[in-house]
């Protein structure tokens, strides 16, 4: 039904026009399908260094960061999902920053950072989706999940195995059900590998070659 981005998904400042198109582009796609994005800033691409004279596409909402906003997702006139979202550019977000006080449709916390989770079930939310950390991890209690999808794709050689994105599925019942999707094109690894003393280069390169794909 829906696409959530927490934080980091492109670097605004170095990405330039050709980053901007290709996103612009996915979202249009996601558009022609109906399919509603909700984008959270983070670090790397903060709101406010959007350039101006870009429109995003109408199927796309973007949260402040001055703010925790409620927003209701819709299934033809039937609300869905409520999803609290703020963008975080700079503050450290606190899982209380997100309290619930009445009851609402299946409720989503949307945001990135750095964040407290031993406070998560008081907060009477479902799903928390939060960026700010590259690997993918789940804390799972007994009303709430709290989810980083980790980055799609790494981009130094500290940020070792896949990486992706999150399928998160609720079912009638409101049971969740969560899938990681690998989508890395390349992956680091740390290796040791083993050559003899008088090894050629082209033999040294050919068991490194060997090693990478194991």
């Amino acid at each position: 039904d829906f696409v959530l981005l927490a934080g980091n998904v492109v670097d605004l400042d170095l990405g330039g026009p050709r980053c901007i198109a290709f996103l612009l582009s996915q979202f249009e796609r996601l558009a022609s399908r109906s399919i509603k994005v909700y984008w959270c800033g983070g670090c790397t691409d903060r709101i406010s260094h959007w350039p101006k004279s870009i429109a995003l596409p109408p199927n796309v909402k973007v949260f402040s960061s001055s703010t925790v906003e409620p927003t209701p997702h819709l299934r033809g006139d039937r609300v869905l999902a409520t999803i609290l979202g703020a963008s975080a550019e700079n503050q450290t977000r606190s899982a209380a920053d997100f309290h619930v006080r009445e009851e609402l449709p299946y409720c989503i916390a949307l945001s990135n950072g750095l964040v407290d989770t031993s406070d998560i079930e008081s907060q009477h939310i479902d799903y928390w989706a939060w960026g700010g950390n590259q690997d993918h991890s789940v804390i799972q209690k007994e009303n709430t999940a709290f989810v980083y999808p980790g980055t799609l794709q790494s981009r130094q050689p500290s940020e070792c195995g896949k990486h992706g994105c999150v399928v998160a599925s609720v079912d009638s019942e409101g049971q969740l059900s969560i899938e990681e999707i690998h989508l890395s094109v390349f992956e680091w690894r740390n290796a040791v590998v083993a050559v003899p003393e008088k090894s050629t280069l082209e033999e040294i390169k050919e068991k490194l070659a060997e090693v990478a794909l194991k």
